[in-house]
């Protein structure tokens, strides 16, 4: 019987977690109303209310959606924005006189297998066309190819050694060039990059190359013809291959490198490699707080949280002493904000990034199996904010403890209460440890945040309320004795009013 119940309360709450998400995707497929108003310009489709749950999560479409008309005999409401639709089109729109249609890209002209096909095929026609143009270069270069090659033999060009030698020459002081510029460019940039010369587009481009060096020098009378309009074909890649550089030489391509190569190191269990792939990372990261560049911080500390969430997910060992990659990983991003204890901008960054290991992240379907990442979170954040108290740097000492408040607001295990009431003892064990003002400064900060950002919504009044009650637990543990005194107090005044 005991088990019967429990099965039930499981299946009820499968059922419930499954009617939120349909409505979620209901609101949101109702964001955009024009596959109805494109039937006639004449339809008015207003959004009445928003229910508690779209209030929530800050979905306007997620409630109640009418559609009316000037010319229809009624209104239809709803909350599913098609069910509406069809009850109005079957009682209103119906032989009107007044239709005037916006665009034949509508819920009711797609009903008719002919227009359903249009539209596929509109699709398909526009998406390669964008194709071809994110792919130009290449498809000028290929077609400029081939217009040369069929142009030659009209042309009765006779190829003679000298010719063939000096295109050979050529070819080979752009290739030289060519390969020379990268290797400047990557000593000459701001990080550490790699040099992109024997991977991908580099590397077919040099292969090509070489054939457009040593074909001329074959004089093998079938081959000679291919050599102009392969030389001609290398000179303009010259184009898409020198944007393909600076990419990769970007600090953004740098950093997705560096990732990538992490990645298959864990894939190929390769710890040495997976170690220098992160530090590589760690070292772009202290330069660019360094150099005050926030930006390539933000991105580097991003690709490290990917990463710690990735060997996490798959239980990636780096070494004895770490045990596990995403520690390795953690300890990382830890030292970064070590070095920007007294750099208010750059720890408000790592704190933030801090909190994406878990707090911020996209949920697993089961949040206890995330509580190391949830550790490792608490553990960094109080480190940085200890730190930060000790070198007398209040203002950023105040980013990482709202952070660390933010870490402990957002740990809500449903099944599991005493987990929670161990997370938020834990925090405000460690809490009193700081100074007061600083811990009464951030409640104060993130309440006005928490006002400004969620206006009058209900998930303002549930984190309000939420910060309320953390921060009433945190007075009651540090000022017990002030509690205590003013007690004795009350009971001294009342035994000097009872009369004698």
């Amino acid at each position: 019987m005991f088990m019967e119940n429990i099965r039930e309360k499981q299946m009820d709450k499968e059922n419930s977690q499954d009617k939120f998400e349909d409505a979620i995707r209901l609101g949101i497929k109702d964001y955009e109303p024009s596959r109805v108003t494109n039937w006639c310009k004449h339809i008015k489709v207003d959004y009445i209310s928003t229910s508690p749950l779209g209030q929530m999560i800050r979905l306007p479409t997620l409630g109640r959606k009418r559609i009316s008309c000037e010319y229809a005999k009624t209104t239809c409401e709803s909350v599913s924005l098609d069910t509406a639709a069809w009850g109005f089109y079957e009682e209103n729109c119906k032989n009107c006189a007044m239709h005037e249609e916006i665009s034949w890209d509508n819920m009711f002209r797609m009903k008719s297998p002919v227009f359903h096909f249009l539209k596929k095929s509109k699709f398909t026609v526009l998406s390669f066309f964008n194709i071809l143009w994110i792919y130009k270069e290449y498809m000028i270069t290929i077609l400029a190819t081939f217009v040369l090659y069929a142009l030659l033999p009209i042309a009765v060009i006779e190829y003679s050694e000298t010719v063939l030698a000096t295109l050979a020459q050529v070819n080979s002081t752009i290739f030289a060039l060519v390969f020379t510029i990268p290797l400047v460019a990557s000593q000459l940039g701001r990080y550490r990059t790699p040099i992109p010369i024997f991977r991908g587009f580099s590397l077919v481009y040099m292969l090509l190359y070489m054939l457009a060096i040593f074909l001329p020098l074959s004089r093998f009378p079938p081959i000679i013809p291919v050599c102009i309009p392969l030389s001609v074909f290398c000179t303009l890649l010259l184009i898409p291959y020198f944007r393909w550089v600076e990419n990769g030489l970007s600090v953004e391509g740098t950093l997705e490198y560096h990732k990538s190569e992490a990645v298959r190191s864990t894939l190929k269990n390769r710890e040495a490699s997976f170690r220098e792939k992160v530090d590589n990372i760690y070292e772009i990261a202290v330069q660019a707080l360094n150099f005050k560049d926030y930006n390539a911080l933000a991105i580097a500390l991003d690709e490290l949280v990917e990463l710690a969430r990735y060997t996490y997910k798959v239980g990636f060992a780096v070494a004895a002493e770490q045990k596990y990659g995403f520690l390795f990983i953690g300890l990382a991003i830890q030292r970064i904000g070590e070095m920007a204890v007294n750099d208010r901008f750059g720890l408000n960054i790592v704190s933030e990034k801090i909190l994406a290991l878990d707090t911020r992240a996209k949920p697993e379907t089961n949040h206890i199996l995330t509580l190391p990442l949830k550790s490792m979170e608490f553990v960094s954040l109080c480190v940085l904010s200890k730190l930060a108290c000790d070198n007398k740097n209040w203002l950023s000492a105040i980013s990482s403890v709202e952070a660390l408040l933010e870490h402990n607001l957002g740990t809500f295990y449903t099944e599991h209460k005493e987990l929670n009431d161990a997370i938020q003892k834990r925090t405000i064990d460690f809490l009193i440890t700081l100074p007061d003002q600083v811990i009464q400064d951030t409640f104060d900060y993130l309440k006005n945040k928490y006002e400004m950002k969620y206006g009058d919504g209900i998930l303002k009044i549930t984190l309000i309320a939420r910060l309320a009650e953390l921060y009433l637990e945190y007075r009651k543990t540090r000022f017990p004795q002030k509690k205590r005194k003013m007690k004795k107090g009350r009971n001294k005044r009342n035994v000097s009013k009872e009369p004698t």
